[in-house]
């Protein structure tokens, strides 16, 4: 149940009497013209209104996928040329896109069709989340990156960058946007590979092998007990005594201070500088 129907959708189901009746209470709203919608349909009833449909990172939280963070403002796709009115625009991320029958699924976008347009309309950190199969499209990771690749036009490029460095090892969108600011900052990291650290294998969350990096993505998700401290703290001095440079940083520093996360990485790679900006937190 999506919240929102087609009036021959209704019809299907039900008699022309009982819309009547159940609009002339309340139960259900005339959104446009032969549409309907429920009253707590939200996101639906508003893409409704304008003969669009649900989109982008609205789309993605329609799905059940984990995101960076909840937008303001819900995502409408619309097709080409049609007129909204600024004050409407004001309220809603618009998107202009003549959508085929097989890229929408109700009044949302299609999982897959969601992903490329996550993939080319998002910032890069927020992008290459959209991209982690573990903790959002429920189609197979191929099957995104192809459609990803596939990308022709505006933003076609940013697009297939995403593609390059989607990889299911990042376990949640906090590891994956970790994973994208040492890669603007030209880092080559991975998510999550094994470490040898005596006889014990570790995964640390996002690796640079060459340069012996480590950054981790600390949570208090996993800090609940002493016995997960006591493990963390093991982690760190595992890493550090086996020759591994270790980096920690919070959800609130990932997501809202990421300035403050790319310096303290390039200082950890080239060393403390006055002209490499300052470390605030």
């Amino acid at each position: 149940m999506t919240g929102v129907a087609t009036r021959s959708e209704l019809l299907s189901m039900t008699t022309v009497c009982r819309v009547r009746t159940a609009r002339r209470r309340g139960e259900i709203w005339r959104v446009a013209r032969h549409r309907y919608a429920l009253p707590e349909a939200g996101v639906l009833r508003r893409a409704a209104e304008l003969s669009g449909v649900v989109s982008h990172t609205s789309a993605a939280l329609h799905w059940g996928w984990k995101v960076k963070t909840v937008p303001e403002r819900p995502s409408v796709t619309v097709r080409r040329g049609r007129r909204i009115p600024p004050d409407t625009q004001a309220t809603v991320e618009m998107h202009w896109s003549n959508l085929g029958t097989d890229e929408i699924c109700g009044h949302v976008t299609s999982k897959l069709r969601t992903v490329v347009d996550c993939a080319r309309a998002l910032p890069f950190t927020r992008r290459l989340q959209s991209q982690t199969p573990r903790c959002g499209p429920a189609t197979s990771g191929g099957a995104s990156c192809y459609a990803v690749r596939a990308c022709k036009g505006r933003s076609a490029g940013k697009a297939r960058r995403v593609a390059a460095h989607a990889d299911r090892g990042a376990a949640n969108p906090f590891e994956s946007v970790l994973r994208a600011i040492p890669l603007d900052c030209g880092l080559d990291v991975l998510p999550q590979p094994p470490i040898d650290v005596g006889e014990v294998t570790l995964h640390p969350d996002v690796v640079d092998r060459e340069r012996r990096l480590v950054l981790e993505a600390d949570s208090w998700t996993w800090h609940a007990k002493k016995s997960d401290h006591d493990r963390d703290c093991w982690r760190y001095n595992a890493l550090v005594v086996h020759g591994w440079t270790v980096l920690r940083f919070t959800w609130d520093q990932v997501m809202h201070s990421p300035t403050y996360v790319a310096v303290t990485i390039d200082q950890a790679v080239h060393g403390p500088s006055p002209g490499r900006g300052r470390l605030v937190a």
